[in-house]
């Protein structure tokens, strides 16, 4: 008796972009639209003008005014709106996925674009019998190799489990129970949501990244970059805020490299 074939998996692309920035949405509808999958645009919460609206997402507050909400988890200074307003498109995309019938999501922010073989890694993903629930396909630090375990393959790119997370959101790829946990585990952390994307300790999701990465961030600031300066940001500070600092890093690493070590087996170098 011969095996049967598993149903190809259905994918679509949800794409979050600011009104105020139509000239990126035309370079998404650009980039993307060829795809063979359905693109839609999640209109983005706007930090600079509906506040409340980016806050009633999660049912935050400002509690360091101007623009502050609180101070981050993992390193501990000022969490701002615009920060907030990026989680909460996340979180509005990952609902408009689970509210359809698809299978896997492909989720941009408006300043990704495809830099190799992405037709090829998302056909391939629909074709897994048993999907990862996040893939990453973009990375800020995304040059040279990086130490990592193999848990696969898509199409021409490799699935690896990274033993460091790195910056960036602006594309991956989730199925629903992936979704699910992203959504569900958010509670009122304080954190940018590439942070609490890239950690299995925050989100209790597992997480892959494809090597090499076939999408980047475009040329020039983010939105959020350009709202503020790094430097300009409130810190915490004292002993108890530095020992807290250091034991949550502490503790999303070691469940970074538990979950790798488990799964994937021996670490490599793997090209970013």
């Amino acid at each position: 008796m011969r095996p049967s074939v598993p149903a190809e998996r259905r994918l679509g692309v949800f794409a979050i972009n600011l009104d105020r920035s139509p000239e990126r949405w035309q370079a998404l509808q650009q980039a993307f639209g060829p795809l063979p999958y359905r693109l839609q645009r999640i209109a983005a919460l706007d930090a600079r003008n509906a506040p409340e609206q980016v806050l009633a997402v999660r049912g935050l507050s400002i509690t360091l005014p101007p623009a502050g909400i609180g101070y981050t988890h993992t390193r501990g200074r000022e969490y701002l709106l615009v920060q907030e307003a990026c989680f909460a498109g996340h979180m509005m995309a990952l609902e408009a996925f689970l509210a359809s019938d698809l299978d896997l999501a492909l989720i941009l922010e408006d300043d990704a674009e495809p830099c190799g073989p992405l037709a090829q890694v998302l056909a391939a993903m629909c074709r897994m019998d048993h999907p990862f629930p996040l893939v990453r396909l973009e990375g800020l630090r995304n040059h040279g190799r990086r130490l990592a375990t193999l848990a696969g393959h898509a199409g021409p790119v490799a699935l690896v489990r990274s033993l460091r997370p790195t910056a960036g959101s602006a594309a991956y790829v989730v199925d629903r129970a992936g979704a699910r946990l992203l959504r569900e585990n958010a509670g009122h952390r304080l954190v940018p949501f590439d942070e609490y994307f890239a950690n299995p300790a925050l989100t209790g999701c597992d997480i892959v990244y494809a090597a090499p990465f076939p999408v980047r961030q475009a040329e020039g600031d983010s939105i959020i970059g350009q709202s503020y300066r790094r430097a300009a940001l409130r810190k915490q500070r004292g002993p108890g805020a530095y020992l807290r600092q250091a034991w949550v890093r502490a503790w999303l690493r070691a469940v970074l490299w538990a979950r790798a070590l488990a799964e994937g087996g021996i670490p490599g170098l793997h090209r970013w």
